[in-house]
C-alpha cells in the first residue's frame, strides 16, 4: 500500500486595490525596507492563543520573507491607490519626497470566543524628506473577520487587513500633508 505524504502549502498577501485617489499628492513616496517583530521571522503561519502564547500552522508557510511579502504588498497597493506621483522600492534609483517605513508587530490569526480574526499591527513612519520632518508615525491596525476555518482565509483576512492599512496611509498622508 502508498502513504499519503502531507503536502506543504505557501500562501502570499492578495494584492490590494485601493480606489484611485482623486487628487494625487505632488510627491514621491519611496517605501522603504520593512522589518517584523522576532516571534514573526519564521515562515509559518501563526495563530495567537491569548496576548502570550503563539502556536503555528503545521504545513503552512508563507512565500517568501514577510519583510519581502508585507513591503511588496504596501508598495503594490500604494501604487495602486495613484494616490503619489510615483512610488518607489528601497532600490529603485532617484529622490522622493516620502519616505514610509514600517515595522510589522502583528500578523496573525487571534482565536476569540466569538470567532477568529486576522490581525495586522504595522507601526509606521512617513516622513517628509525634503523638510525633514515626520508627517505621521503611529501604530496601524486591523482586524478583519475570519471567514472559514482554513488557513487561506486566515490569509484573505490578512490580506483585507493590510489593503485597509494601505488606505490609511493615503488617508493620514492627506491630513498630515
Amino acid at each position: 500500500g502508498s502513504v499519503e505524504v502531507p503536502q506543504e502549502h505557501f500562501y502570499r498577501f492578495a494584492s490590494p486595490h485601493p480606489a484611485p485617489a482623486e487628487q494625487p499628492f505632488a510627491a514621491v513616496l519611496r517605501v522603504e525596507h520593512v522589518q517584523v517583530a522576532a516571534h514573526l521571522a519564521g515562515d509559518r503561519l501563526m495563530v495567537a492563543d491569548g496576548p502570550c502564547r503563539l502556536m503555528p500552522y503545521q504545513l503552512h508557510r508563507w512565500a517568501g520573507s514577510l519583510e519581502s511579502l508585507v513591503g511588496e504588498a504596501l508598495f503594490l497597493g500604494l501604487t495602486r491607490s495613484r494616490a503619489f506621483v510615483q512610488v518607489k522600492g528601497q532600490c529603485d534609483p532617484g529622490r522622493e519626497s516620502l519616505v514610509l517605513t514600517g515595522r510589522v508587530l502583528h500578523l496573525e490569526q487571534q482565536a476569540g470566543e466569538k470567532g477568529s480574526v486576522g490581525r495586522v499591527v504595522l507601526d509606521v513612519q512617513l516622513q517628509d524628506s525634503e523638510r525633514g520632518v515626520i508627517v505621521f508615525h503611529d501604530e496601524l491596525a486591523r482586524e478583519v473577520p475570519v471567514s472559514g476555518a482554513a488557513p487561506v482565509d486566515v490569509v484573505a483576512a490578512l490580506s483585507a487587513g493590510l489593503a485597509g492599512i494601505v488606505d490609511e496611509v493615503v488617508e493620514r498622508t492627506r491630513v498630515g500633508a
